[in-house]
C-alpha cells in the first residue's frame, strides 16, 4: 500500500506540473505573433514525431519480443510448428505500427506546409502542400483499413494453423478528421490566393 500511495502521489505531482506548464503555454500563446505560433507548432510536431518513432522502434519492438516469448512459452515442445505464428506476430506488429508510421509522414508534410506558409501565406507552395497532406491522409485511412482487413481475413482462412490470432478493428478517426481539415484548408488557401491575385490585378 505504501508503494501504491507513492505511485499515486507521483502521478498527482506530475499531472499538476504538466497542467501548470500547459496552461501557462496557452496563456502565453494568446498574445504572440503568427510567426511565433508557427515556430512553436514546428517544435511540437517535431516532438510528436520523436514520440511516434519511439512507439515504433522502442515500445513496439518490445511488445513484439514479449509476444514471441509468450508464444514460445505457451507451445513448449512444438517450436518447429510455430513459424507461421511468428510470421503473423510480425504482421500484427506491422499493422499496429502502420498508423504511427503514416502519422510521421503526415507530420513531416505538415512541417513542409508551415515552411511554405512562412515564406508566402498566399503562395502556390501553400496550396500544393495542403493538397499533398489531404492526399496522404486519404492514403493513410485506406492503408490502415486495408491492412487490418487483410490480416483478419488471412487469420480466418488459416484458422488453427496460427497460434497467435489477434483480430483488429481500429477506425482511424484522427486521420479522417485530418482529411476534412486539410480539405477545408486547401480550399481556404486556394481561395485566399485567388483573392490576392484578383486584388493585385485590380490595383
Amino acid at each position: 500500500l505504501i508503494d501504491i500511495n507513492k505511485a499515486f502521489l507521483g502521478i498527482v505531482v506530475y499531472s499538476i506540473a504538466a497542467g501548470y506548464l500547459i496552461l501557462r503555454m496557452i496563456r502565453a500563446l494568446k498574445d504572440i505573433k503568427t510567426s511565433s505560433i508557427l515556430k512553436y507548432l514546428k517544435i511540437l510536431l517535431s516532438i510528436i514525431c520523436i514520440a511516434l518513432v519511439y512507439g515504433i522502434v522502442g515500445s513496439g519492438l518490445m511488445d513484439l519480443s514479449s509476444a514471441f516469448q509468450q508464444l514460445s512459452a505457451g507451445n513448449t515442445g512444438a517450436e518447429q510448428n510455430l513459424g507461421l505464428s511468428y510470421a503473423f506476430l510480425v504482421l500484427q506488429y506491422l499493422v499496429s505500427v502502420l498508423p504511427l508510421a503514416l502519422e510521421i509522414i503526415i507530420l513531416y508534410a505538415g512541417l513542409e506546409l508551415i515552411d511554405a506558409f512562412k515564406r508566402d501565406p498566399y503562395g502556390q507552395d501553400v496550396v500544393t502542400s495542403s493538397q499533398k497532406i489531404t492526399r496522404i491522409c486519404r492514403w493513410t485511412v485506406a492503408a490502415i483499413m486495408l491492412s487490418q482487413i487483410s490480416v483478419n481475413i488471412l487469420q480466418l482462412i488459416l484458422g488453427s494453423s496460427v497460434h497467435s490470432t489477434h483480430y483488429t478493428l481500429s477506425i482511424p478517426l484522427l486521420s479522417i478528421v485530418f482529411v476534412l481539415i486539410t480539405m477545408l484548408l486547401a480550399g481556404y488557401f486556394e481561395q485566399a490566393r485567388q483573392l490576392k491575385k484578383d486584388s493585385e490585378m485590380f490595383i
